[in-house]
């Protein structure tokens, strides 16, 4: 009776709510560094599905929109940039957690969107074991979000 009871107790269904990995949209336009990113967030136990651009990660969000956060690149090069992606793929989501990365950007300080370090920014270079951090803190705030 007493294992049943250990069973049927909360804390050990937590790691069936984690048996489906969160889901990473990972936009960097470095493709070493994208590259790099992507096998160590996978490694990490998350599903990582990596774009180089703008526009190769709205056409992924176009065909799948079941992603838990963005972390992208505040700079992809010429065009729109890392906050303009986040704009375009919340007008579906809202609630899309979005973290960004960056180690310049001019429009850093004239952005509307409030980056925070620690927050939703990671300034460039950073380690994984930091950005793991702020991933695993910013989906854990969505989680507690959603059931209050």
């Amino acid at each position: 009776p007493d294992q049943i009871e250990r069973t049927a107790d909360p804390i050990s269904s937590e790691p069936a709510e984690r048996e489906k990995p969160p889901r990473i949209l990972l936009v960097e336009d470095e493709k070493m560094l994208l590259s790099l990113v992507g096998r160590l967030l996978t490694k990490s136990g998350y599903e990582v599905v990596c774009a180089e651009t703008y526009q190769e990660a709205v056409d992924i969000w176009s065909e799948d929109k079941n992603f838990d956060l963005l972390f992208t690149d505040v700079h992809l090069g010429a065009g729109p940039d890392g906050v303009d992606l986040a704009r375009t793929l919340k007008q579906d989501r809202p609630e899309l957690r979005t973290i960004y990365a960056s180690g310049y950007s001019p429009r850093l300080n004239e952005c509307e969107t409030e980056l925070v370090e620690g927050r939703n920014f990671l300034p460039k270079p950073y380690k994984l074991a930091l950005a793991r951090q702020l991933i695993e803190k910013s989906l854990c705030s969505r989680s507690s979000s959603v059931s209050t």
